[in-house]
């Protein structure tokens, strides 16, 4: 599994162009083609940090798409692979997803799909005391579960 992501990552670096959406790249520019995984196309925005509401608000009204969704270990596999590319060029960061229990305390649904977040998405150490989702680097990029009004950056996502 591992072999198959790091392939399919210099694979995207190869392939990759400053050019807007092409037949070979579907994504728009600055966002990262992720079909392989069947994640369309991601933004890692690290030009401002967001509380969870405004990120969710943020990948909506201007960016066209949603916060992430992770719905397989491979799509795990991939984006951590990716934040720990931008870690080795832009430092570490924490980045929020899609994922919440707010209204529904203990069962975690993606918020865009209201689908279930399954339980590999999650750091071993996470609590569940907050009740939004977010991936830490200090974790290896798992997820844990922080409060709403903390400000991490958003990862966008377009199917």
């Amino acid at each position: 599994l591992k072999r198959t992501l790091v392939f399919l990552f210099f694979l995207q670096l190869a392939t990759a162009t400053a050019e807007p959406k092409t037949e070979d790249n579907p994504c728009a520019e600055h966002w990262v083609q992720a079909s392989w995984v069947d994640m369309g196309c991601l933004l890692f925005n690290l030009t401002k940090a967001y509380t969870w509401d405004s990120a969710n608000t943020y990948c909506q009204n201007f960016e066209n798409g949603h916060t992430v969704e992770i719905h397989t270990e491979e799509q795990l596999e991939f984006l951590k692979m990716q934040l720990n590319f931008l870690e080795d060029h832009e430092g570490p960061h924490h980045w929020w997803t899609g994922g919440t229990d707010m209204g529904r305390e203990g069962n975690w649904y993606w918020a865009p799909s209201l689908t279930p977040v399954d339980d590999f998405v999650f750091s071993p150490t996470t609590s569940s005391s907050w009740n939004c989702l977010m991936l830490h680097h200090g974790y290896e990029y798992d997820g844990l579960d922080q409060p709403s009004s903390y400000e991490y950056f958003p990862i966008c996502q377009i199917i």
